[in-house]
């Protein structure tokens, strides 16, 4: 897609399986180190969803301290059910929200130092261009 950023993207094509109700094994699951200087983070990516109902990914970063919502059917994983993302007319950012909670936007507490955020396949036919992870909150 020539919209994406150096014209490239990640996902799964319309037809290669449903909704996930569980986050999936590491065959669709992307990580991605990043350092952070510790304290409080978000999760901006950028996504398109050009079916307008394939809207969501798993999101987690098991190395996190603590975070304010997770999964309530995988309590203890840190996953993140990233649902109703609002992309439907092209790429566009939005921060990870927990549609488990009111779509609330979901914070981590990160120590200083090295971690992992992942990134897995929940709906086919949701794209994932960029990502933000960032200590600006407001």
């Amino acid at each position: 897609d020539a919209m994406a950023s150096g014209g490239q993207y990640i996902g799964s094509e319309n037809g290669d399986g449903g909704d996930n109700n569980a986050a999936p094994g590491p065959e669709w699951t992307a990580a991605y180190s990043f350092n952070a200087d510790g304290g409080e983070y978000k999760v901006l990516l950028q996504a398109f969803t050009p079916t307008g109902s394939d809207d969501s990914f798993w999101v987690r970063i098991p190395t996190a301290a603590s975070q304010t919502h997770e999964d309530p059917d995988q309590p203890g994983t840190g996953w993140v059910r990233f649902n109703g993302i609002d992309a439907p007319d092209g790429w566009a950012w939005d921060e990870v929200h927990s549609n488990d909670h009111s779509d609330e936007v979901v914070t981590w507490i990160l120590a200083a130092g090295t971690h992992v955020l992942e990134i897995a396949k929940r709906e086919d036919g949701a794209y994932l261009d960029a990502i933000q992870i960032t200590n600006e909150l407001e």
